[in-house]
């Protein structure tokens, strides 16, 4: 009798003496939770919530029920087994509180709860990435037959479906978690080939000796180890590959995408052919199938080449030039000589690029003639050029030449000697390759040669057969930029320069007053 009125006592001083603890009326029911459990040593509760409520009538009789008073509410807690089980008293205050007894998760418990919470929002985060890149193009791809316009309900639905059905598949595929990052960022990296239409469409086979042994097959996407051999192949134990049409396959001497590499296109690659590009005989343990990328790099949009021609005519020639319109550049050019008798205001003195002009002059005098200039832009942007001259005196051909980057587009010729004699005969202004050639002086002569060079172009150069006059066209898509001429008769009448000019899309070129004998050139060029 004694000794169980002690016992009461102890039991009655322990419950008074225990602490009463500062509470943050922000979430008590989490604190008073936290407060009441760690007397005893146990973990705190934090975020992670007891279980479903336990009816008292459950609870063993017997058990010793341990109260604290946090911020005036009643606060229990008891055992069964090795089960924790807490409760608190009353309605009270802003928040109502539990009513009954709740099992508590012990902290190892508590630990895989945190873990499992931060890996499901992992998991939704990624998918919300995914997803964003896949549909809405891949979803129909999925559904082909409800062929849903975008935007309506059946567009809807049929993306919510084909989620769903891409997520279980891919999902189940996931061995661990770490398989699931792991596989999150490579469909990360390959969502944007895989989730439109393209060029692969069959599977890459690998085999376990050449085009022998056991085979795997895999469409396109990412295949650590774990995937790899569900699909059929062993690690270690590949030797050869065919590779479908419009497919990449790039093995990897590791399970996660690392070590070694080698990326092949389509075709049959036995162990010699890969062995040439890096691989290791029983050495692939990955494999990524991606699409084939058509033509390389994906090139830029281009702003289309437009260009226009400018004229001006004199009868009294001194030296002329064309007018140049608002935003165009001048890229060539060409001179039309009116005067047709043979004698000094026929000669030719020059047609050449200056600034952004061209400028013409006939005639060891008044002369007459028609300048020519062609001018170009890309879309709304002028085009960048440049001008470059060789000056020479000497008895043959020279060639002005432009800096690396640069296309040539045109150029001409500037004669230095003024004297009506044969060095001042006209015999080429021309393309060469990327050059522009001239040549003055039936013998030795004295002029200077000029290029015209722009960037962002594609050229080339279309030229007549030899005959007393005619014309030469650009190709389709081309635009004529310059025109030049090459003379083939000494000097007298029938070697006199007439006319080299745009006209349409290409040049007329004419030599001889009477029947003369040249050829006749068209640089074309349009945007690279």
């Amino acid at each position: 009798m004694k000794l169980a009125i002690i016992m009461t006592v102890a039991l009655f001083v322990s419950v008074l003496a225990a602490p009463m603890p500062q509470v943050d009326d922000v979430v008590p029911e989490e604190i008073m939770a936290n407060d009441a459990l760690a007397g005893d040593g146990l973990a705190k509760v934090g975020h992670a919530i007891p279980e479903a409520l336990v009816d008292e009538s459950l609870l063993p009789k017997g058990n010793a029920l341990k109260q604290h008073k946090v911020n005036g509410k009643d606060y229990y807690k008891t055992y069964i087994g090795k089960d924790t089980y807490v409760k608190q008293k009353g309605k009270k205050g802003p928040h109502k509180g539990w009513k009954g007894w709740k099992k508590y998760q012990k902290p190892e418990k508590e630990k895989a709860f945190k873990k499992k919470q931060v890996e499901k929002k992992k998991k939704a985060i990624f998918w919300r990435k995914v997803w964003t890149k896949f549909c809405p193009k891949y979803c129909v791809q999925i559904y082909p037959k409800l062929a849903p316009q975008k935007g309506s309900m059946a567009f809807l639905k049929a993306r919510k479906k084909a989620l769903k059905a891409k997520k279980k598949e891919l999902e189940q595929s996931f061995a661990t978690e770490a398989d699931f990052a792991l596989e999150g960022d490579m469909m990360l990296e390959i969502g944007d080939e895989e989730g439109k239409k393209g060029s692969c469409k069959g599977k890459v086979e690998v085999f376990q000796h050449n085009f022998s042994g056991w085979k795997a097959k895999f469409s396109i996407g990412a295949y650590n180890i774990n995937r790899f051999r569900a699909h059929g192949a062993r690690n270690d134990d590949a030797s050869s590959m065919i590779v479908p049409r419009g497919c990449k396959a790039t093995a990897y001497q590791h399970g996660s995408f690392n070590g070694w590499k080698v990326t092949v296109g389509a075709g049959r690659h036995d162990l010699a052919s890969l062995i040439r590009r890096g691989f290791k005989n029983d050495h692939m343990s990955s494999i990524k199938v991606t699409n084939a990328k058509k033509g390389g790099k994906k090139k830029k949009k281009v702003a289309p080449l437009s260009c226009t021609v400018r004229t001006k005519r004199s009868n009294n020639a001194g030296v002329i030039k064309p007018s140049a319109p608002r935003g165009y550049t001048m890229v060539g050019g060409g001179m039309n000589n009116h005067y047709r008798r043979f004698d000094k205001r026929s000669a030719f003195e020059e047609m050449m690029p200056q600034g952004n002009q061209y400028r013409c002059d006939t005639g060891f005098g008044p002369g007459q003639l028609t300048c020519y200039a062609m001018y170009c832009k890309q879309g709304n942007k002028p085009v960048q050029c440049i001008t470059k001259s060789k000056r020479a005196k000497k008895s043959g051909t020279e060639q002005a030449t432009l800096p690396r980057g640069y296309t040539m587009t045109g150029g001409g010729v500037y004669n230095h000697y003024r004297q009506w004699n044969k060095k001042a005969h006209f015999e080429q202004s021309r393309p060469n390759g990327n050059n522009w050639l001239g040549d003055m002086g039936a013998g030795v002569g004295d002029w200077t040669t000029y290029v015209r060079g722009c960037k962002g172009l594609k050229c080339v150069t279309k030229q007549s057969g030899v005959s007393p006059g005619g014309t030469v066209k650009c190709p389709s898509g081309y635009k004529v930029t310059g025109c030049g001429v090459t003379q083939y008769l000494g000097w007298g009448a029938s070697g006199a320069f007439e006319e080299a000019r745009p006209n349409g899309n290409g040049c007329h070129c004419d030599t001889g007053f009477g029947r003369g004998k040249n050829k006749c050139y068209a640089r074309c060029c349009k945007s690279a």
